[in-house]
């Protein structure tokens, strides 16, 4: 996670994989800690739409993964979205609101969003995405 190279073409096999549904923690960003990983995103956000694969947004207040501006560039694209909280515990669960928050100020549909499928539109998607990537793979 301290890499300093690019890790664009980790990222695109990663989400080449059809196991893969969600590139969660994208940049690995922890404040004041670690500045996370570098990538070409508009590449990565690219093959995620065209994969149907969602990018996640980590609210967890150290983390704020993506940033307002890569969450912008995900939603241009047209990627999925997921919104998380990296929870380590009950009380942490209100960090949602910081994910909503900025996928709101970023412009991200409702509909592009995973949290707001019903479980069947849930289950759906994930089915038809990972049989659309084995057929792509």
């Amino acid at each position: 996670m301290r890499k300093k190279d690019d890790q664009t073409e980790r990222y695109l096999a990663g989400l080449r994989n059809p196991s893969v549904h969600i590139l969660g923690h994208p940049r690995g960003r922890i404040y004041n800690f670690r500045l996370g990983l570098s990538a070409d995103w508009p590449r990565v956000f690219d093959l995620a739409a065209e994969l149907d694969k969602a990018v996640e947004i980590d609210a967890y207040p150290d983390r704020q993964d993506l940033n307002l501006d890569l969450v912008k560039l995900a939603a241009a694209a047209g990627c999925r979205i997921s919104l998380g909280t990296d929870s380590h515990g009950p009380s942490q669960l209100r960090f949602i609101d910081l994910a909503l928050a900025s996928a709101l100020l970023a412009g991200v549909q409702p509909d592009r969003i995973l949290n707001f499928m019903t479980a069947d539109e849930l289950r759906n998607w994930a089915a038809n995405t990972r049989e659309l990537n084995r057929s792509a793979a």
